[in-house]
């Protein structure tokens, strides 16, 4: 098994594990596990922080839990709420996807 396969197993049976981080969220029609970190939110934007609408998110996404790469400036229903998807990165098999209310 490679460095890389060894992360991506990681990302859903250690971060991602429902008994830890994990949460089960509904993305557009799909069930996905991931996990939502808005204090990550807060330091990464932290001096434009007071600016973003509320209910904005910092969502980690395993790639496999998704059909294909989102894509900055598409919307998106995440758990019922529409967002624009606003920012996203490819971190070793993770999406990292800032989800912003308010822009559509």
């Amino acid at each position: 098994m490679t460095f890389k396969e060894i992360i991506q197993n990681d990302c859903l049976g250690l971060f991602c594990n429902l008994d830890e981080y994990g949460e089960k969220h509904r993305w557009d029609a799909i069930t996905i596990t991931c996990v939502i970190d808005d204090d990550s939110l807060m330091r990464e934007y932290s001096s434009e922080f007071e600016l973003l609408p509320k209910g904005s998110h910092h969502v980690f996404i395993p790639a496999s839990e998704l059909p294909a790469r989102p894509q900055a400036g598409s919307v998106v229903r995440f758990d019922g709420v529409i967002y624009t998807v606003d920012e996203v990165r490819d971190e070793m098999g993770m999406y990292v996807v800032f989800l912003g209310r308010g822009r559509n």
